[in-house]
């Protein structure tokens, strides 16, 4: 995920304004996006979800694309969204948070800004230098969007340190899995702790996402998700289904045009 934001204050963003975006183009070179704990199980019965390591950490996370230069499946070229959920991360923005050591920080991206006084752009700051309204209530819901993705780094956390992440063979190796195997055989204290710190949770939820998966043209239905443990489960009624047609069309698209 790129990041070309820089930190919000008053004395550079003074007199500047935002709008919300009328289109996802601003990702359509993005490889993953980061969701948090709290959107997981929107995500998980709608598009698959894997680990990835960024700036922010370890944590779970969207792929966007299958290859590296490899067309956006959740993105088309007109900048649309092909899912029935859309990871908060990118309704936020322009707006991204950033971990200090005061907790979180907000930053913006410069380049979606616009002068202060255009028709429709809402302001960043009051004259008083204070956060508008529109701007503070977008700040704040970033903010605790930041603090859930927090946990989910801490539970991915947990299952990192207990040898349970593998690389996402066959899919996106720069991506990571829980090992279902691994994790059938966890017990005792690890076991425990990975319940009370919802990481048990959150690898269950990546093995249902793979109900999604096993519809992406990557490998054949039947074949193992290499690296996972396990075979992708087999198919059946889904209710997520209609709704996620469009998606699944616009990865079958792409990687049918590669």
């Amino acid at each position: 995920m790129n990041d070309s934001t820089v930190p919000l204050s008053p004395e550079v963003h003074a007199g500047r304004a935002w709008r919300r975006p009328a289109d996802y183009a601003f990702a359509a070179d993005w490889g993953e996006v980061p969701v948090a704990l709290a959107e997981i199980a929107a995500v998980a019965v709608r598009m698959p979800f894997a680990f990835a390591r960024g700036a922010d950490g370890t944590g779970p996370a969207v792929p966007l694309r299958f290859a590296p230069d490899g067309p956006s499946v959740l993105i088309d070229g007109a900048g649309r969204w092909r899912a029935s959920y859309t990871p908060h991360l990118l309704r936020a923005y322009p707006f991204r948070p950033a971990a200090d050591a005061a907790g979180t920080a907000v930053h913006v991206d410069p380049a979606a800004l616009l002068p202060a006084g255009q028709r429709g752009a809402l302001p960043l700051f009051a004259a008083d230098g204070a956060l508008h309204k529109a701007t503070a209530d977008r700040v704040a819901r970033l903010g605790a969007w930041a603090r859930s993705r927090a946990a989910a780094r801490s539970a991915t956390a947990v299952l990192d340190a207990a040898g349970l992440l593998v690389p996402w063979t066959g899919v996106r190796p720069d991506l990571m899995v829980p090992d279902a195997d691994a994790l059938a055989r966890l017990s005792g204290a690890a076991l425990a702790e990975a319940h009370r710190s919802g990481a048990l949770q959150l690898a269950h939820l990546q093995q249902v996402s793979l109900e999604t998966l096993r519809r992406f043209p990557t490998e054949p239905a039947d074949a193992p998700v290499r690296g996972a443990g396990a075979h992708v489960p087999a198919g059946r009624p889904d209710p997520e289904a209609a709704r996620a047609d469009a998606f699944l069309a616009a990865v079958r698209a792409a990687a049918a045009s590669e």
